[in-house]
């Protein structure tokens, strides 16, 4: 005969094991062994003269008065986030924003994180003198993050 503590584990287990197979049922089968996925290269237009990346923030970024620059950073492709431009110094106009996925289309999805996509800021060098921009990476649930990139507008 079962005791009321074993019959109420058993149910307990049985409850488990029917979550753990729902679970389960709903994973996507990732490959371990899949080829690396390579990436796409950032939607830089032909036209623009000067790259930066995340890795440049902080370091003057020499360009001429007439010149393009092109601001390219990576982010997570979650709803609602993404840099944004806080600050552009009078010398630099906008031009452009520009996006595109980092992977390919055909790449395995990652059961862990979304794809990511490529955030491009385009400006033109118009007055030479110094100048800065500042970007905030921020969104839903997003920890603040702020880049500066000081730049520096020689005559053409």
């Amino acid at each position: 005969m079962a005791t009321p503590l074993r019959g109420a584990r058993r149910r307990v287990l049985a409850v488990a094991a029917c979550a753990l197979a729902l679970v389960a049922g709903c994973a996507t089968h990732v490959p371990l062994d899949a080829p690396p996925v390579s990436e796409l290269p950032p939607p830089v237009p032909a036209w623009v003269g000067v790259r930066a990346t995340e890795a440049d923030a902080g370091r003057r970024i020499a360009v001429r008065a007439g010149e393009s620059l092109a601001l390219v950073l990576r982010v997570p492709a979650a709803a609602g986030v993404g840099w944004v431009v806080v600050e552009a110094s009078s010398g630099l106009a906008a031009t452009g924003r520009l996006a595109g996925p980092v992977w390919p289309a055909d790449a395995p999805p990652s059961p862990v994180a979304p794809a990511p996509v490529w955030q491009v800021f385009v400006f033109e060098a118009r007055e030479p003198g110094p100048g800065r921009v500042v970007l905030e990476f921020a969104g839903s649930g997003a920890q603040p993050r702020r880049l500066e990139f000081p730049v520096g507008i020689s005559r053409p």
